[in-house]
């Protein structure tokens, strides 16, 4: 989502994004840290993502006009349908012909 916010000419609103999750993962530290130790501290950062990605979904979808779903609905064109039948059938390896 931050990508796409900067692909789309928005870098200003995944900066926005970034500073939310840094303070939500900073207060997160500070009261989870002394009390879970590394267990608080992952769920700190968890924290930190899941509202980095909430903010960027939203001002994505408000800037877009685009619904919510089309950024999470995968698609025909998302899955590379020929170098997966590449990899299920792979070349014959080659025969070498041994003149006597």
């Amino acid at each position: 989502m931050i990508s796409g916010l900067n692909g789309f000419g928005h870098p200003g609103l995944s900066t926005i994004s970034r500073i939310a999750s840094a303070i939500v993962t900073v207060i997160a530290l500070l009261v989870l840290l002394p009390r879970l130790g590394i267990e608080g501290a992952a769920i700190a950062s968890l924290m930190g993502y899941s509202v980095m990605l909430v903010v960027a979904v939203f001002w994505l979808v408000r800037q877009r006009g685009s619904g919510f779903w089309n950024y999470f609905r995968p698609r025909k064109g998302d899955i590379p349908v020929a170098r997966l039948r590449a990899l299920m059938h792979p070349p014959l390896p080659e025969t070498r012909n041994l003149e006597t």
